[in-house]
This record gives structure tokens, sequence and C-alpha cells, in this order.
């Protein structure tokens, strides 16, 4: 007989069976949800990516690089005695075997390696940040001045006046 509470007599349950339907129904909505969420978050990073690539320029961009710039200014700083009074121009090497190959001055950079750029000091520093090193420093010479320099010292060459032939007189 069933189980007595408050002098109510009740039948035990019996557990009905999962509909396989409605089981594989709450399957399909879970899925759905799923791909829902997965497009969100995809459209929600394309969103942000391209606010960044439109606007570089933007105040969040700008103050997260000028901080890295620091960072990255300081550690060399430890290293070597800068340039005072110069902002350098900042490039990382993205493919070092290449460089390497056109100029012996990128002898011994890795990929990930910055250079330091000083115009008026007229040197750059490469500096490792994976090895905290200088991997070399060297003169910079401008494409200006290296025109300049070549017109200065190019010899003249003496023109060629070709004979004229002029009548007898008579």
């Amino acid at each position: 007989m069933g189980e007595m509470n408050d002098g109510i007599v009740r039948e035990p349950r019996q557990e009905e069976p999962i509909n396989p339907r409605k089981k594989s129904k709450v399957l399909w909505y879970i899925i759905i949800l799923v791909i829902l969420g997965v497009i969100a978050y995809y459209a929600w990073a394309m969103f942000t990516a391209s606010k960044i690539i439109q606007n570089p320029g933007a105040a969040e961009n700008q103050a997260a690089v000028a901080k890295q710039v620091e960072s990255l200014k300081d550690r060399l700083a430890k290293l070597t005695i800068l340039p005072a009074g110069e902002e350098p121009t900042i490039v990382q090497v993205t493919n070092a075997d290449e460089l390497a190959k056109t100029q012996p001055f990128y002898n011994g950079s890795i990929n990930g390696d910055v250079i330091f750029f000083y115009r008026l000091a007229r040197k750059a520093y490469i500096y490792s940040p994976s090895r905290n090193l200088i991997v070399n420093v060297g003169p910079v010479y401008l494409e200006e001045e290296a025109k300049a320099a070549t017109a200065q010292t190019a010899t003249p060459k003496p023109a060629v006046k070709t004979p004229v032939k002029t009548a007898p007189r008579r």
C-alpha cells in the first residue's frame, strides 16, 4: 500500500520514462544556443578588431603603445646610454634572416627584436627584449645625406668637345 502522511494515503509515484523526442528537442535547443553564442562572440571580436584597424590612433591604443615603448626604452637605457632629448623611431624585426642577408648590421638579431633609430644622434640600436641584450649599435646614414655625399665626392667629368668643321676662308 502507499505511504501515509497526515492521514492522507498516497500512492508511490512512478517515474515517467523520458520521451526520446523530448530529449532530442532539448539537445537541439542546447546546440542552437551554443552556435548562437559562438556567432555572437566572433561578431563582437570582428567589431572590436575593425574598430582598432579603422582608428589605430585612438587614445587607448596610443596609450598602450606609448606604455610599451617607454618600457622598452627603460630596459634599453639600463644597458647603455641613450641619446638625450630625442624620441626614437621604433621598428620590430619580423624577418631577421632576410635582414641579415642584406646587411651585416642585422647579424645576430632574431624575430621580435626591436630597432631604435635616433635620427638626430644618427645611431641605431638593435635590442632583444627576450634576451635582454643589445645585439648591435651602429651609425645611421640617411638617404638624403648619402645622395649629397656621393654628389660631393663625385669627380666632375670634363666636357668632351666635338671638333667643328669650318669652311676655309678665301
